[in-house]
């Protein structure tokens, strides 16, 4: 699952050469595919520091972007779209969920991208269509973003680059995020750097909703840290057996209690900071579940073995998004009802200065 993909591509020699004086980050033009916190970062920095470059921020036509992500690509000369335009290259920043429509969107566009990267934390296989002649290439990040108050972004392990496998088609990839200013390197250990920022957010993220707790807060609360510690405990024995993680193992360290010291040592580098999952939830736009815990019950279930604690917090999760979204949607339904009575009562009301007949009384 973790090991590089390569889906069709014809461009291996060209790959190592794509730094020509026509396609040279500085003139290159980069769509970036998911208009959230990493996808605006991304752009917005890029354009920064490529000032001569072409940079494109594309969000989906059914959610327009939000009002920090429009002042921070205005401020910074991004070219908000909500097409595929012709690119060089294309970095897809959209939640797990949405990488195979946005592959199959960059497909069916008449001037597909030379290179595609996915950035994601989760485990996923290969999307079902992708454009031909194309490179695929995963990327992992260490880091997390937020919004400051003022609009511009609060970046957590910032100094952490981005990490690619060590192929050939991730050089252009590698080359544009270091030009950008957004450290990258193309790793040996990237199977197991991938791997180990997915024990973080499947020990970390869904249980942030089901406890309404930050990193730090989850932490702190004795039986939020027993209950993330049964999560990752029964995830490590079904990870382990999964032979498609089999060269990422071979990076990790010895035993399951040294990789849970690394797991702990990340959430608290975190401390108030919440995942973007919980942003999800709140929101009420769908979660990515099936990439994360998902993704353990799935394993477990190929290895013919349970998984009740994922299991567990996943139906928990999905069941108080659905409450969240049904009281949403009542008060809606109230508010509308209110709306149509106070429309009636008005459009009924006498008017003024009409004679109104008097109650019936003695005379």
């Amino acid at each position: 699952m973790l090991r590089f993909h390569r889906m069709r591509t014809t461009r291996l020699a060209a790959g190592a050469k794509w730094l020509s004086s026509a396609t040279a980050p500085e003139n290159a033009t980069c769509l970036v595919i998911g208009a959230g916190h990493i996808g605006t970062y991304l752009a917005t920095r890029a354009q920064a520091a490529l000032p001569t470059a072409t940079v494109l921020l594309k969000y989906h036509p059914d959610f327009p972007p939000r009002a920090e992500v429009r002042d921070l690509c205005a401020a910074h000369g991004v070219r908000l779209v909500d097409h595929v335009p012709a690119s060089d290259l294309a970095f897809i920043t959209t939640k797990t969920m949405d990488h195979d429509a946005a592959c199959a969107e960059l497909a069916d566009a008449p001037h597909p991208p030379r290179t595609v990267t996915l950035v994601h934390n989760g485990l996923m296989p290969p999307p079902p269509k992708f454009p031909e002649g194309s490179d695929l290439v995963r990327c992992c990040t260490m880091g997390s973003w937020d919004f400051n108050p003022d609009g511009s972004f609060k970046v957590h392990n910032k100094e952490v680059p981005w990490f690619l496998p060590p192929t050939e088609e991730a050089r252009p990839a590698e080359a544009f995020l270091n030009a950008a200013g957004v450290p990258a390197v193309r790793d040996e250990q990237f199977g197991w750097r991938q791997l180990k920022k997915y024990l973080v957010n499947t020990t970390a993220n869904l249980m942030s909703i089901a406890t309404d707790k930050n990193c730090g807060g989850m932490l702190a609360d004795p039986d939020v840290d027993l209950r993330m510690e049964r999560v990752f405990r029964e995830m490590m024995a079904v990870l382990r057996a999964d032979p498609t993680l089999a060269d990422a193992w071979r990076w990790a360290p010895g035993s399951d209690d040294e990789i849970r010291g690394m797991v702990w040592a990340a959430l608290h580098s975190y401390k108030d900071h919440f995942p973007s999952t919980y942003a999800d939830y709140s929101a009420g736009r769908p979660l990515e579940h099936a990439s994360l815990n998902g993704y353990v019950v799935l394993a477990a279930g190929r290895q013919g073995v349970p998984a009740p604690e994922n299991a567990a917090l996943i139906d928990e999760v999905l069941a108080k998004l659905e409450a969240k979204r049904c009281a949403v949607a009542a008060r809606l339904d109230r508010a509308a009802a209110r709306e149509a009575r106070a429309k009636h009562l008005h459009t009924h009301a006498p008017s003024q200065g009409t004679p109104q007949p008097h109650p019936a009384g003695p005379s």
